[in-house]
């Protein structure tokens, strides 16, 4: 386990916040509470940076949620947006002013975690946790949450910040609700010059062949981010259409770097977002945009209003927390 600054008594220490999952919604949570004064763990199981399925889209709400003085790594900015119909009836529409921008999430993720730790917060990376208890012998009262980890040890806090992804862990213990489960594919292609030139300042939005689903070219310097989605269920058919779709873009001669692909996970109306001293933000409460999938916005909002609301927040009010509802 690599860690900074990490304390060698968390048998006896007791974190007012333990934020689990760096990504966007974790890294926005850790940055809240601590410059709301708390004493702040951030807990990530990979090493950091590391690459994340993602577009890569910042769109408005994004930028408004962000940490003041943060500056976005952009790789481009979009001016305008290619729509088609699986190939066919193309249409294109411009603008004079930035529609949105293009960042790398490794980089993007990395510097969220870079404000939290200068507001205070201790990061702690290549820990897993198994689960979370807020009965039982691990548990010393009412107040306390013990966060358990893979090999047994174990972690206390007065509140715990379920950021964890889609498959989260805390989600399961919150008692998440899912209506809709997506699978989107995704490679990142470098291409020449030439062909970067074209795609400069410029999405393309396709509709595809299957319900619900969607394809995207999100320029990226030199790299092209080319990706599908379609609800879970028809991977054959998504696949097809990944392939088909770079084919019909002239793309299918060059080696993409990455191919990834990741499970989105919408919640359901009425499910929980928290369960005693336990909450949860971002992809591990699904909280995402329905057709799009977009959840970069909702990662930054929901983990800032879960850093500084009332049930990590057991101090007098600060300014992150006025406009906050328990």
């Amino acid at each position: 386990m690599s860690s900074e600054n990490s304390s060698t008594d968390d048998a006896q220490q007791v974190w007012d916040v333990v934020v689990v999952g760096a990504g966007p919604a974790g890294a926005s949570a850790a940055y809240a509470a601590a410059v709301a004064g708390r004493s702040v763990l951030l807990l990530e199981k990979a090493e950091l940076p590391r690459y994340k399925t993602c577009g890569g889209g910042i769109i408005g709400p994004s930028r408004d949620a962000l940490p003041p003085g943060f500056e976005l790594p952009f790789q481009d900015r979009v001016h305008a947006v290619t729509f088609s119909n699986n190939g066919r009836f193309t249409r294109t529409r411009r603008s004079k002013q930035m529609l949105f921008g293009l960042i790398n999430r490794p980089e993007f993720d990395q510097q969220l975690v870079e404000h939290a730790q200068k507001a205070g917060a201790e990061l702690r990376t290549g820990v897993t946790v198994s689960r979370v208890e807020q009965h039982g012998s691990a548990v010393p009262d009412r107040r306390t949450v013990a966060v358990v980890l893979q090999g047994g040890d174990s972690l206390l806090a007065r509140a715990v910040v379920g950021a964890d992804g889609s498959a989260s862990r805390i989600g399961a213990h919150v008692g998440v609700k899912l209506d809709q489960v997506d699978l989107g594919l995704e490679v990142e292609i470098p291409v020449p010059e030439t062909v970067a030139e074209d795609w400069q300042g410029r999405v393309l939005i396709d509709w595809g062949p299957m319900p619900g689903s969607y394809g995207w070219v999100f320029p990226k310097g030199d790299t092209l981010t080319v990706g599908v989605i379609s609800a879970r269920g028809e991977g054959a058919a998504t696949k097809r259409y990944l392939e088909d779709f770079i084919a019909r873009l002239g793309l299918a001669g060059f080696e993409p770097s990455i191919s990834s692909g990741h499970l989105t996970r919408c919640r359901a109306d009425d499910s929980p977002l928290s369960r005693g001293r336990v909450l949860v933000c971002g992809d591990a409460a699904g909280l995402l945009e329905p057709w799009t999938r977009e959840g970069i916005s909702f990662a930054l909002r929901s983990g800032r209003l879960a850093g500084s609301g009332r049930s990590v927040s057991p101090r007098p009010t600060t300014p992150w927390t006025r406009g906050a509802r328990p």
